[in-house]
């Protein structure tokens, strides 16, 4: 996808004037800080009409007719065959006691609310493992999280056992969150031809979904499908099909769900059909599902800004809206189709705030776990931080309940300041935003000043005394607010 594609048809963008905001989980108290030719229409996934807001995708059902009994039934195709009804084999039995099985005993029979926006973001899973995990994610407002069970560039791994598994669960519980997600380790990488790079690939990814059943409250880990290295696309497709078939030789419940890339090197699963051409070779697909990666999506040529519609009819073309499971959503610091992969805070790259929000609030995510996977920012990186609770409560339509209203004041004392230093920034700051990354784009410009928008505007407010009781972080969650237009 070096090329940027076709614009895909305008969908009308649906009206979000009546967002569901955070549900209860979201509102606790606490003390306030920072204040594309379409296939066949037999390729698409069955099922009654999905609307997209004011979009609807009608689907005709299968008519039910007599065929002649000498007939030879069609071929299916491959979308057909991935979406198979075949009942796969039974998982294994939860162990009686076990974590996994009294999170399961609490959630089978209870509804999972689909009016609350299941949003949060990577927590870490250091020390006391799911409970400071849990405890991290319920500071930022959180009502989902991900975890990686270890560290991402390492095999060394605690015993779940010591991970404080019961009492994480027991504080999500109590706090309403009752799914999270798991990342795979990044040096997992099933593309590979090498034979003992490949071998450690499948046994560590099976070590991983063990470790992830036996929280019991994840259904999916998130795996990056991995990179062709010295070989070629089609290799790297087959490769990764073996391993997939090898990992998925063990049964369970714990579905794998295949990252969107951005296309950076030799990685694959950088388009739609990547992902479906692994999905084809595996044997046992029906626990493969897909994460949707905003920035590489992005960054990987597809018009999320202004089509997003488009994008998700493409997807459900080629994979199908049921293999959906995890939405990662991140802002990207490059232009679309430049297969870079750098995130950015939420409004303060090229995809934008309103972008990402119609995202979030889109039909096709309600249910799914959101996790952000923003960038820490600060001056001093021994002392960064995330923006996760601004972007949570902005995305929610909860900052001033999380904040209070002296920091939508904040926002607008900032909106008003920089109207006048900046001249026109445009809404939210985005023309300014824009061209600085332009800017950026240029050696020699980026040689004399590397300093991206957010941190340009961030020295501005300081220089100026703006805000001269207000702590780094603080500066930067309203800067979060104003790219947002609260």
């Amino acid at each position: 996808m070096g090329k940027t594609p076709p614009p895909h048809r305008r969908c009308a963008e649906h009206d979000l004037s009546g967002a569901a905001s955070a549900c209860s989980a979201q509102r606790q108290e606490r003390p306030r800080r920072g204040g594309a030719t379409a296939k066949t229409p037999s390729a698409r996934r069955r099922g009654d009409e999905n609307t997209f807001g004011s979009t609807a995708l009608r689907r005709k059902r299968p008519q039910r007719c007599r065929e002649p009994a000498l007939r030879a039934p069609p071929k299916a195709t491959s979308a057909q065959r991935r979406r198979a009804t075949t009942a796969p084999a039974p998982p294994t039995p939860l162990k009686k006691g076990s974590p996994a099985a009294l999170w399961n005993a609490h959630t089978q029979n209870a509804t999972r609310s689909a009016g609350c926006l299941k949003i949060g973001s990577h927590v870490s899973f250091s020390g006391k493992g799911l409970l400071a995990a849990a405890e991290e994610a319920l500071g930022y407002g959180a009502t989902t999280f991900m975890i990686y069970t270890g560290a991402p560039q390492n095999t060394r791994r605690k015993p779940m056992e010591e991970q404080y598994v019961p009492e994480g669960l027991a504080l999500m519980k109590e706090h309403g969150i009752d799914e999270i997600v798991v990342h795979a380790p990044y040096i997992i990488n099933l593309g590979s031809y090498k034979t003992d790079t490949f071998g450690l690939a499948v046994e560590f990814l099976q070590s991983e979904i063990e470790r992830t059943a036996y929280i019991g409250a994840a259904d999916s880990i998130v795996l990056h499908p991995g990179a062709y290295t010295d070989k070629d696309a089609q290799y790297g497709i087959k490769r990764i099909a073996e391993g997939l078939n090898e990992v998925l030789t063990v049964n369970g419940r714990v579905h794998i769900a295949l990252e969107t890339m951005a296309g950076k090197g030799t990685e694959l699963g950088r388009t739609f059909e990547e992902l479906a051409a692994i999905m084809d070779k595996v044997h046992d697909n029906d626990r493969l599902r897909v994460c949707l990666d905003t920035c590489h999506v992005h960054d990987a040529g597809y018009d999320i800004i202004n089509d997003f519609d488009g994008v998700m009819q493409e997807f459900d073309r080629i994979i199908g809206l049921d293999r959906l499971a995890v939405i990662h959503v991140n802002d990207s610091k490059n232009p679309r189709g430049a297969r870079k992969d750098r995130h950015a805070p939420i409004g303060s790259g090229y995809i934008g705030f309103d972008a990402i929000h119609r995202i979030v609030h889109h039909e096709v995510a309600k249910g799914k776990p959101i996790i952000l996977e923003t960038p820490w920012i600060g001056k001093d990186k021994a002392n960064q931080r995330p923006m996760y609770e601004a972007e949570i409560a902005l995305l929610t339509g909860n900052a001033e309940g999380r904040f209070g209203p002296e920091f939508l004041e904040d926002v607008a004392r900032l909106r008003a300041f920089f109207d006048e230093q900046l001249g026109h920034p445009g809404r939210n700051g985005r023309d300014y935003v824009l061209a600085t990354w332009e800017l950026l784009q240029d050696k020699k410009q980026r040689a004399e000043d590397k300093r991206e928008p957010m941190e340009r505007l961030y020295d501005l407010v300081v220089e100026h005394g703006l805000f001269p009781d207000c702590s780094e972080e603080q500066i930067n969650m309203r800067l979060v607010g104003y790219f947002a237009g609260i």
